[in-house]
């Protein structure tokens, strides 16, 4: 039955399947064994190019399945990673070179490593190469040189390295550095950021990282002109405090949206601490950005009553990704007192619940009932709720026909 099952599903659908196989491992083991399989899925994976961009030279290949693997790709473009790749063992007496030369020029995507990249040479063509990821080994340094000539690179990821390009990379507006269990010297860290001015989309993760003695001092503030998107993740009260002193340090005239992301509090507005000058208020040093996106991954109730009412002055938009979000207290009795919750919201205007699973349609209701814009024109503009799996379609729908284009929703 299940053969026969099998003879049905047309060819299409069987790529999928390939394709989704493939996505989840590292390496080729999957479509090496779907060959094996029958010459059916034999020859549907053998013609379908697509599933072999995906080149890992790892210990367990050898230059001739390397070379056979890229051959099977065609002319598609090619996702290379090379860390660990053991090049005594890998090459032989074939060179780097003769491996890679004929493909580099489809390269579109590079992974490497703090002691494999040695193995790469610098003159090796790799103009088309759009992102690179360079993660740190074995070695000590912090600072590494990235050698090669990548004039058409667009998205840089790093981890645990500070990253020193040899050549003008004109199109880089994506860099993401994330440190992990690292001791982060500030100096050589505010170093590589005075050198990343063209970058739009700037993305900092640090996860039990210790900042140096010294601090980021005192010294004079880093302008980063064209930095539009910020997303800053941290984790415990180092991470805060790390954040706090990086952002006092910044000055980014241009940004837009800002995305802060922690994975352990369980207090909303403990992701807000690093932006506060003293109890009475926030920095804006940094940038005034309309849009704040915050992320809770906690799996305790987080309680998001203080983002609604505490809001940034400046702030326009505000999204909550928070799965097990919660209101400890309600609206009316935050802070104590009958005012009218309105009046706290400042410039806010919109709130987007995201993934917010534990919130219900009363809450919802209640919300909309006591922030919404009323008559006087005071209260937020648009409620927006999308996939939170507390809150019905039907639900929503009524809510639809009662607030008009108040209220905006996707399951």
């Amino acid at each position: 039955m299940m053969e026969d099952g099998i003879k049905r599903i047309p060819n299409e659908i069987l790529v999928n399947i390939f394709h989704i196989g493939h996505r989840s491992t590292d390496n080729y083991s999957f479509l090496i064994s779907v060959t094996h399989v029958c010459r059916r899925f034999r020859t549907l994976a053998l013609q379908e190019s697509t599933l072999w961009t995906r080149i890992n030279a790892g210990r367990s290949q050898t230059s001739d399945k390397i070379l056979a693997l890229i051959g099977r790709s065609r002319q598609q473009d090619l996702d290379v990673t090379f860390i660990n790749g053991g090049c005594e063992i890998l090459f032989g007496m074939r060179t780097f070179y003769d491996t890679f030369q004929a493909s580099s020029l489809r390269w579109t995507s590079l992974h490497t490593g703090s002691d494999s990249f040695q193995y790469i040479p610098v003159d090796l063509p790799l103009s088309r190469v759009r992102r690179l990821s360079f993660v740190k080994e074995s070695t000590m340094e912090d600072v590494h040189n990235i050698p090669w000539m990548l004039p058409g690179l667009q998205i840089f990821h790093g981890i645990n390295i500070l990253p020193k390009f040899c050549y003008a990379t004109p199109l880089l507006t994506i860099c993401s550095l994330s440190f992990s269990e690292w001791y982060l010297d500030a100096s050589g860290f505010m170093t590589c950021l005075s050198h990343l001015l063209c970058i739009e989309d700037l993305r900092l993760v640090f996860q039990d990282t210790t900042l140096s003695d010294d601090g980021f001092g005192a010294d004079a503030l880093l302008t980063m002109p064209a930095v539009q998107t910020f997303s800053v993740t941290f984790g415990d009260e180092g991470g805060t405090r790390l954040v706090k002193a990086l952002l006092s340090r910044l000055v980014m005239t241009n940004l837009s949206r800002l995305i802060i992301c922690s994975k352990d509090a369980i207090d909303a507005s403990f992701v807000l601490e690093p932006l506060r000058v003293s109890s009475s208020g926030y920095f804006r040093v940094f940038g005034s950005p309309r849009e704040i996106d915050v992320e809770i991954l906690s799996t305790e109730g987080v309680d998001i009553t203080p983002l609604l009412l505490e809001p940034l002055q400046f702030v326009r938009h505000l999204s909550i990704i928070i799965p097990h979000a919660k209101f400890i207290k309600t609206l009316a009795s935050h802070q104590g007192g009958n005012e009218d919750p309105r009046e706290k919201l400042g410039s806010l205007q919109s709130v987007r619940f995201i993934n917010c699973h534990r919130i219900h349609e009363k809450q919802v209701e209640n919300l909309a009932d006591r922030l919404l814009e009323n008559v006087s024109g005071r209260g937020l503009q648009l409620l927006e709720i999308f996939s939170c799996k507390g809150i019905s379609k039907r639900f929503l729908m009524d809510m639809s026909h009662k607030l008009g284009d108040k209220i905006s929703w996707r399951m």
